[in-house]
């Protein structure tokens, strides 16, 4: 019921939609177009720029519902765009550009930092299966290879806890 409340409330012209998802949107009376079928005759596709303001929307978040219906809340491009440039000001001046894990549930904002944020300083975005980084032993040889982590404070602690055991400290 929250999918098709927020379907309703965005109003878009089309949702990208895997197969499984199509008759759904076609219930909510919107237009879904199959991923697999983006992927499919590249020799017509033309490139298009994206115009809009940097006050234009760049997505919008949808609170909980907890107290009631779910809430939009339309994050502008400027936004997306200032997080970005600090987060890359403050730890990102690789050489190489920032290598980080995808932790992120995409239902979550944050995912944008970390999806986005590796590739745009020419880096890495490594997608971290939840197996790996629910066991201790799988972050600590997962942050190896990383420049920059973002986590939630719960994989923190579980992260030190393993590292105080271990005698790591």
């Amino acid at each position: 019921e929250r999918q098709r409340y927020i379907l309703r409330d965005v109003g878009p012209g089309c949702v990208i939609v895997e197969e499984r998802e199509r008759e759904f949107v076609r219930e909510c009376g919107l237009r879904g177009v199959g991923i697999e079928e983006l992927w499919q005759g590249e020799e017509g596709y033309e490139e298009r720029g994206v115009e809009g303001d940097e006050e234009g929307t760049a997505y919008i978040m949808y609170t909980s519902g907890s107290t009631g219906e779910p809430k939009g809340v339309m994050v502008s491009r400027r936004n997306v765009d200032h997080l970005l440039g600090h987060v890359y000001e403050e730890y990102g001046k690789e050489e190489e550009g920032i290598v980080m894990p995808f932790l992120a549930s995409n239902a979550f904002d944050i995912a944008l930092l970390q999806l986005y944020l590796p590739l745009l300083s020419g880096g890495e975005c490594r997608v971290v299966d939840k197996e790996e980084w629910e066991e201790a032993l799988g972050l600590v040889g997962m942050m190896e290879e990383m420049t920059v982590l973002d986590m939630i404070p719960g994989m923190y602690r579980l992260l030190l806890q393993y590292i105080r055991e271990q005698g790591k400290e």
